[in-house]
């Protein structure tokens, strides 16, 4: 997802920031709603922090090293400080969406608990800012510098709790537009990206006519119509899952022996680790048809104890 990070890299750091956050409380929950994206969308991208927040890989891990770690800390702190909200109890979920990758377009809707007087009052900070109204909305245009490159966003807040983010205010009036129902979206025209999402997702990602939407040359990707991957935590149980759906059986045998290639470097190195290996053996890739499945499902308890070892592994290493 290049075009998503290449234009969304504000966003982008709220979404590592949360990851240095631990909520030891309660919330509500944010699944995705697909009454958001409109029905051109040919990609979906969704975080459920709410579901992140209480699962017990995210509590575990995040007790063993947000201790240790001050530089994430840090950063949480300094991005709750620019933002003028709590991530880790604030943020509840961030969808986004577009059209085809090539077109380097991307939409977000945020839920959060983010006071609307702050929310002025933070983006008329930002550089460049410029207010216009359209349709009894305020939509705000302003530009941001990342690795010495200058990006135009604009936001908006739709509801209380309900705010849209674009490159421009045109695409920010477009996304308004969709909650307000006055253009169509994915949930209402049976679109593959609006599926059943599983209870306890928390990271979501979805494409289709992935073939003819790539902004770069792939062979193996031109031969697929779709994807998707699913991670999160449900009854105890932690669980991936991912689905492509290529356009013939061959190129679906195709993409498993790659996958498989994949695994077979993953075992290599995990050689020496029985732990390890006994996670990758829970792992499976299959093909039914044209599609390829892969499923991996472990109890959340155990692997919160793998992690926190490939950490304290990592720390030794760096102590050298």
């Amino acid at each position: 997802m290049q075009s998503i990070s290449h234009h969304f890299r504000w966003p982008a750091s709220v979404l590592a920031a949360i990851i240095c956050l631990a909520a030891g409380r309660a919330v509500r929950s944010a699944p995705p709603d697909f009454a958001q994206a409109p029905a051109d969308a040919v990609w979906v991208v969704h975080a459920d922090f709410d579901a992140l927040h209480k699962s017990t890989v995210y509590r575990n891990f995040m007790a063993t090293v947000l201790p240790r770690c001050k530089l994430l800390a840090d950063h949480a702190a300094k991005i709750n400080e620019q933002l003028g909200m709590d991530l880790s109890k604030d943020l509840h979920g961030m969808t986004v969406f577009g059209p085809k990758l090539s077109q380097h377009k991307a939409t977000l809707v945020m839920r959060a608990d983010w006071d609307l007087q702050t929310f002025r009052r933070k983006l008329a900070l930002a550089k460049d800012h410029a207010v216009s109204t359209s349709g009894g909305y305020e939509i705000h245009r302003f530009t941001r510098e990342n690795h010495g490159q200058v990006r135009t966003l604009a936001g908006a807040c739709w509801q209380p709790g309900t705010f849209v983010f674009a490159q421009t205010p045109d695409e920010v009036r477009s996304g308004l537009d969709v909650l307000d129902g006055h253009r169509p979206h994915i949930a209402g025209r049976g679109s593959p990206l609006a599926a059943e999402v599983p209870p306890g997702t928390v990271f979501l990602a979805r494409m289709i006519e992935v073939g003819d939407s790539l902004p770069v040359e792939s062979p193996l990707l031109k031969q697929t119509e779709q994807i998707e991957l699913a991670c999160g935590e449900n009854a105890g149980e932690f669980f991936f899952r991912g689905k492509l759906v290529a356009k013939d059986a061959a190129a679906a045998q195709q993409v498993k022996k790659v996958l498989d290639g994949f695994l077979a470097m993953a075992r290599m190195q995990a050689s020496t680790d029985a732990d390890s290996l006994k996670l990758l053996d829970r792992l499976e890739l299959r093909v039914e048809a044209r599609t390829v499945l892969l499923d991996f499902h472990v109890a959340a308890a155990d692997l919160a104890v793998q992690l926190e070892k490939m950490v304290e592994e990592y720390d030794r290493r760096n102590a050298k």
